[in-house]
């Protein structure tokens, strides 16, 4: 059935969740939560329907593991401190988080790994992830080598199999994924329409090798920049002076911005396809080529003016789609004076324009 339909007939028969329930584990049902549970053991949902009332949040903390499978999760507020494993699969986020514009659909706090696959985010009112811990240096690439199963890679966060639809939050960055920690991987993952204050799928403070490969972006818009219902205008260049560096100040990011780049055996995006989403990478990228196997069609691909002489890998391409924009990648940009503590929870009256 359709959420909605779910909605109607299940709701009636919604059970109410708490903390004993949630430890006892689910595998079944229609629960809701209309005020806040903290747990600090182990738990487990699978088939089950969760719906988040009231804006209350689910928080789970103490190095225990959580393992969600095959659930839904409607206006949902996760957040996951300091856990020992947490896998999501197989399930699905949405809602339209009435009355609350700075909401997140999971929120993850220095956790030891978190693995979310085959997991769809549709129609989000809401940013879906925010990652945040210390940062990790792979020096060649994964442990491993590139290719390895999921289960041999290790990144604190993985993203495989994943659908981003409609993500969509005026306040915040990064409507898939805001990430304050270089520690993550995204592979065989979609990212379409989806729209943030700044950086519409991904908002990063850093990427670096094998962070993203095979994936999909499209339409995805930085709203300080890009109005979505002017295509015609989202390549534009937004700063007055449009030789200030040497190029144009196309730093708007839609896809994804990147405060820092860091490139070491192997490139920081790979086989992947962005169409109608820009691309910033910020400061610095260590060698001269860093994305491969990668098609830019109406999109940007725009380097921190801090880079040296950038120029994407082989197989990368640029070209004109349905929006007659062009593709095209442009070097020595001035980056946006961000405070990154202060605006990734959006709560400033920072505008990227004035700087």
């Amino acid at each position: 059935f359709p959420i909605d339909e779910v909605k109607v007939w299940q709701g009636f028969s919604a059970q109410r969740l708490d903390t004993t329930i949630l430890q006892k584990g689910l595998t079944s049902g229609y629960w809701y939560l209309d005020e806040d549970i903290n747990i600090n053991k182990n738990w487990k949902v699978e088939n089950s329907i969760f719906e988040f009332r009231n804006n209350a949040s689910l928080i789970s903390d103490n190095e225990t593991e959580v393992y969600i499978s095959e659930s839904t999760f409607i206006d949902s507020q996760i957040i996951l401190d300091n856990l020992s494993q947490v896998i999501i699969k197989d399930s699905l986020f949405t809602g339209g988080y009435k009355n609350n514009f700075n909401a997140t659909a999971i929120k993850l706090k220095e956790n030891k790994s978190v693995k979310i696959t085959s997991s769809s985010f549709l129609d989000l009112k809401a940013r879906a992830i925010l990652f945040m811990g210390s940062n990790g240096y792979f020096g060649g690439g994964l442990f491993g080598g590139r290719g390895t199963s999921l289960s041999d890679q290790n990144r604190k966060l993985y993203i495989d199999y994943c659908l981003f639809e409609n993500c969509v939050t005026q306040n915040l960055m990064g409507g898939a994924l805001c990430a304050m920690s270089n520690d993550y991987r995204i592979t065989n993952s979609k990212f379409i329409n989806c729209i943030a204050k700044l950086g519409g799928a991904l908002r990063v403070y850093e990427i670096q090798s094998d962070c993203i490969d095979n994936c999909y972006f499209e339409k995805c818009l930085s709203l300080h920049f890009q109005n979505p219902e002017q295509p015609k205008e989202w390549n534009n260049p937004w700063h007055p002076n449009n030789n200030e560096y040497g190029s144009p100040h196309l730093t708007n990011g839609g896809a994804i911005y990147s405060s820092a780049s860091k490139k070491h055996d192997s490139g920081v995006i790979n086989n992947s396809k962005f169409l109608a989403a820009n691309v910033y990478l910020g400061e610095r990228i260590i060698s001269d080529y860093h994305i491969y196997n990668t098609q830019f069609i109406d999109s940007l691909l725009t380097y921190s003016r801090y880079s040296d002489a950038c120029a994407p890998g082989s197989g990368t391409v640029f070209e004109k789609g349905e929006y007659k924009l062009g593709g095209a990648y442009y070097n020595y940009c001035k980056p946006l004076e961000l405070d990154w503590i202060e605006n990734y929870e959006g709560g400033s009256n920072f505008d990227a324009r004035s700087v």
